[in-house]
């Protein structure tokens, strides 16, 4: 009984031992993931961080950008009203100068009957005034047109380039989440 009592009692003093063990052995493996999982929390919310602060940058270069698009779309509107306030005021010149020879005109057929040689050479210079003014109307009509075709030009390139950032950015945006 007494050696039975002694092999039971050191066969529980090894159960105790590799039980002690076991539970230190799980304390480190415990403690090691620990620091593992720290570290891996450490670095998910760096990069959290970091991805956050390049959504900010690209979400301020898109504002700039939008500020830049109604910056330019104003300064391409207040050129497009500039342009065809002076096309009116030209033609508004134009026609009161055409109205002018046309009174001339009919004031020299009025005195035709007494002056009929002086009457053909005022009415040539009518004729060949209003065939002048007539001239310069189309001339500075074209290059009004003109002017419109480059304007729309422009604003169609800048547009087109505007939209290209735009999809540039959200495209490394996208990119870099993905990373």
């Amino acid at each position: 009984l007494a050696e039975e009592q002694q092999r039971l009692a050191e066969q529980s003093r090894e159960i105790e031992a590799k039980l002690l063990e076991a539970m230190a052995t799980k304390e480190g493996v415990h403690s090691e993931f620990g620091k593992h999982e720290a570290a891996a929390l450490e670095k998910q919310e760096e990069l959290m961080q970091a991805r956050d602060e390049l959504h900010g940058k690209v979400e301020a270069m898109k504002a700039d950008l939008t500020a830049e698009e109604e910056a330019s779309a104003a300064g391409q509107r207040e050129m497009r009203e500039h342009l065809e306030t002076a096309l009116a005021e030209e033609q508004q010149r134009l026609a009161e100068q055409s109205r002018e020879i046309e009174a001339k005109l009919l004031e020299a057929m009025a005195t035709k009957e007494g002056v009929h040689s002086e009457f053909g050479k005022h009415e040539a210079a009518a004729l060949e005034k209003q065939e002048e003014l007539m001239q310069a109307r189309d001339e500075l009509h074209g290059k009004v047109e003109a002017m419109k075709a480059d304007l729309t030009a422009e604003e169609e390139a800048s547009a087109a380039g505007q939209r290209e950032m735009r999809e540039h950015l959200e495209t490394a945006l996208a990119e870099e989440q993905q990373r």
